[in-house]
């Protein structure tokens, strides 16, 4: 589906209801005039029956034989353009004089003297009536008449059509005009869009510098804003990405040039016993390249741009940290390390379970892992490390506890960056376990926190979930 012009878009949105509101002006002013052209005509057709009724009054002739002659019917009644037609009828609607096929509008009780105004039809042409009652004077003698005049509608229709056109024209006019005004306002206004396209699209891929444009309208500045804080986002992934590659470059680099080292020295060695050492630091330095190649690939795999492939789906916080801590009982074996498991919140068989949360499983063991490996790895023979989940305030909580040396105060706000190790540890480390963990944690939307342990001794790590409710 092809994308539609924003600017034909505005355009559409300001001349649809512009065309909406002059449709209801014309019609206004359109009922206005039509209001006062009936009006006029009507008032003008009532004074046609007075005029009469003046005639009569003033005849010497008795009324039932009053008849206007040639010339005043000239004078009064006749039109260039319209038919004009009267009658004289008495209180009873018997014709005393006049056009007969005019015939008699009954009026209304409630008109009253007043003149009444009607629609109807003589010889086939629609006409206009005027019904004046009246009293009338002749000879000492008062009678009341009606007196009707009636007119065709040929000089109303026309100066209808004249008003229709003389409103709806320059309506239409102003329409276009509008039309052009919108479309070159839009286009002006439009113009900072591009230019931001004009500057973008001129920049190397390389150039993640602020987009700098003089003089933009506060509108088109938030979307120059989000594009430099996207920048800007961008330029510190790809910085913290080169500076990854550097550091694992650097890390690897360290055990490829003691392995290489050591098989030298193992080709020259003589002695099977010196053999063997040599040997056996061979393989701890390629166990150690292996560990750190593994959590390298762990980590890559829970950057935060794997958000889309992830297989979020309800799991029982509970069970996985039991099943991760059996695992790890051989390596805690090793070092002669209590490596156990406590959940607070065990529910008899039937109740809901409160530690319940979304995530994808094989990252929550990945998690874990590196969590009890770490617990291992920098703790002292015969140490203690301890899995304990628990609910607390909607919170599903994950820890592990140790009883060894701890990590200084002033180390646990850098401990999770990449490749950083504490100085002063006899354990070798890959520095990735503790940034593994955060990756994670953020991919679940959980917090990670830093601290002591049981009875300020050691440390404790706490990952803080959102419980399902």
């Amino acid at each position: 589906m092809a994308n539609r012009s924003l600017r034909k878009k505005l355009l559409l949105w300001l001349l649809v209801p512009l065309l909406f509101l002059i449709a209801i002006d014309s019609t206004i002013l359109y009922r206005i005039a039509m209001h006062f052209q009936h009006k006029a005509f009507d008032h003008a057709l009532a004074d046609e029956a007075f005029a009469i009724a003046e005639l009569i009054s003033e005849s010497k002739e008795p009324i039932h034989r009053f008849q206007l002659g040639p010339e005043v019917r000239m004078a009064i009644l006749s039109d260039q353009v319209d038919r004009v037609y009267y009658n004289i009828m008495d209180a009873n609607g018997k014709l005393i004089g006049g056009d007969r096929d005019l015939g008699f509008q009954k009026r209304p009780q409630s008109q009253g003297t007043r003149p009444y105004f009607a629609y109807s039809t003589v010889r086939g042409e629609l006409t206009r009536v005027v019904s004046s009652y009246v009293e009338i004077n002749t000879h000492t003698v008062s009678r009341h008449v009606y007196i009707q005049v009636a007119e065709t509608l040929k000089k109303r229709t026309r100066l209808a059509n004249q008003i229709l056109v003389g409103i709806v024209v320059p309506q239409l006019v102003l329409v276009l005009a509008a039309v052009g005004l919108l479309w070159f306002g839009t286009k002006r206004g439009l113009q900072p869009l591009w230019e931001l396209h004009s500057s973008l699209s001129q920049r190397s891929h390389r150039d993640l510098s602020p987009v700098l444009l003089p003089d933009i309208p506060e509108e088109v500045k938030v979307l120059v804003d989000s594009v430099n804080l996207f920048m800007q986002q961008l330029n510190n992934v790809l910085e913290s990405q080169n500076r990854f590659i550097a550091d694992a470059a650097h890390e690897l680099r360290t055990p490829l040039a003691g392995m290489q080292a050591q098989l030298e020295l193992a080709q020259q060695e003589r002695d099977p016993v010196e053999l063997q050492a040599n040997l056996a630091k061979t393989a701890k330095s390629l166990e150690r390249l292996s560990h750190m190649v593994s959590q390298l690939l762990m980590l890559a795999r829970n950057q935060p741009e794997v958000m889309r492939t992830m297989d979020m789906q309800l799991l029982d916080i509970a069970q996985i940290a039991q099943e991760v801590t059996i695992d790890m009982v051989p390596a805690a074996l090793q070092k002669s390390i209590d490596l156990g498991y406590e959940n607070t919140d065990e529910k008899p068989i039937g109740l809901i379970n409160q530690l319940v949360i979304k995530g994808d499983a094989k990252r929550l063991k990945e998690l874990l892992y590196n969590l009890i490996d770490n617990a291992i790895r920098y703790s002292h023979q015969g140490a203690k490390v301890t899995v304990q989940t628990f609910s607390r305030d909607h919170e599903v909580i994950l820890s592990v506890v140790d009883n060894g040396s701890g990590i200084p105060v002033e180390e646990r706000t850098r401990v999770f960056e990449r490749f950083h190790r504490v100085i002063g540890t006899q354990q070798e480390g890959s520095g990735l376990g503790l940034a593994i963990v955060m990756e994670i944690a953020h991919l679940h939307q959980a917090k990670v926190t830093l601290g002591d342990g049981d009875h300020n001794q050691g440390t404790r790590v706490s990952v803080i979930f959102t419980a399902i409710q």
